[in-house]
């Protein structure tokens, strides 16, 4: 083997230009030897990829890396002195993985019956291990082309990013552990292959990462609207009074905590031949306890009817959006 990449290494060169050819080779070179269970029999083929994209790619070959900045992980711009495996609970934390081919040539070495469906909705197996022990796994999709070799997102960040609502539910069901100090975080991903009708296929890890976490007093920070509750766009007590009875007769199982108005005004929706107000609408949120013990908010569409003369006081449910999980220690 280690004959055959140095042949086809020195066919293509190390120049910038030919990074991405790398990755190609390697893959095709290993794949001549065959997987340890006998030749792929896939019906898709090896389709063309990133490969590697830098000499950073090079160094952090199969690695996870983490900065507080998305520019700090920009590919190909990477900025190797702000990267960082120290951050504090509430911190931004972003991250890239570097692959030596992407997770659709993997999968499909991975799982050789798997046909061009099963390869396009590959996914990461993404397994949090707190102070050594493993602590949570799930799924994530953190591609979105199949030629890419590499995996990013954030754990913690601003704006909504791939790998958010992982780290979220890690913090969620390990809130009592995250005590006051440091702790180790370990991110291993493999590669998952779900098969119709058959079991899924899952790989040995591609990714590794890890980072200390440092927990001040508490784990949780009601008022920090990135890893709790969004911020409140009007306060109304009386209005959130209406809001929480109307979502409660609706008669879900999740029991409600509390209500944040995050429309900052009225919506007022009008009649679309003739003009006339026929509601107005909100958007609020609404944290609530599942009965499976996980803590989340949801966002609500509520209404409120207008008769010719005025709004009625009776607010109705009229839609749902997107859900979050939360630390549990939100709703103290």
């Amino acid at each position: 083997m280690k004959s055959i990449l140095f042949t086809l290494l020195l066919a293509v060169g190390v120049s910038a230009s030919s990074y991405a050819q790398i990755g190609e080779l390697i893959t095709l070179a290993k794949m001549a030897k065959g997987p340890s269970k006998g030749p792929s029999k896939s019906k898709e083929p090896v389709k063309p990829s990133d490969g590697i994209t830098s000499p950073i790619h090079t160094k952090y070959l199969g690695k996870l890396v983490f900065a507080s900045t998305a520019e700090a992980l920009a590919l190909r711009n990477e900025q190797e002195a702000q990267f960082s495996n120290s951050f504090t609970l509430g911190q931004p934390i972003y991250f890239r993985g570097y692959m030596e081919n992407s997770l659709y040539n993997i999968g499909r070495v991975l799982a050789p019956a798997a046909d061009i469906h099963d390869l396009n909705g590959a996914l990461y197996r993404v397994e949090f291990y707190l102070d050594g022990a493993l602590a949570l796994a799930t799924r994530e999709r953190l591609t979105r082309r199949i030629e890419e070799t590499s995996a990013a997102g954030a754990l913690s960040s601003k704006e909504a990013q791939d790998g958010n609502d992982a780290f979220q539910e890690f913090l969620s069901k390990n809130e009592a552990k995250l005590t006051p100090g440091s702790h180790g975080i370990k991110v291993v991903m493999r590669p998952v292959v779900d098969l119709f009708k058959q079991p899924s296929a899952e790989g040995e890890p591609i990714l590794t990462g890890e980072f200390e976490l440092k927990v001040g007093a508490s784990a949780v920070d009601p008022n920090d609207t990135k890893m709790c509750m969004p911020a409140a766009g009007m306060k109304d007590p009386k209005l959130e009074a209406t809001v929480m009875q109307t979502f409660k007769a609706k008669g879900w199982p999740e029991k409600p905590s509390s209500v944040r108005i995050t429309s900052k005004e009225w919506n007022i929706v009008r009649n679309e031949l003739t003009g006339a107000i026929t509601k107005r609408t909100l958007v609020a949120a609404i944290s609530s306890t599942l009965p499976n013990g996980t803590c989340r908010y949801q966002n609500f569409l509520f209404s409120q009817a207008y008769n010719g003369a005025g709004y009625q006081q009776s607010m109705f449910l009229e839609g749902a959006g997107s859900d979050q999980v939360i630390p549990c220690g939100c709703l103290k």
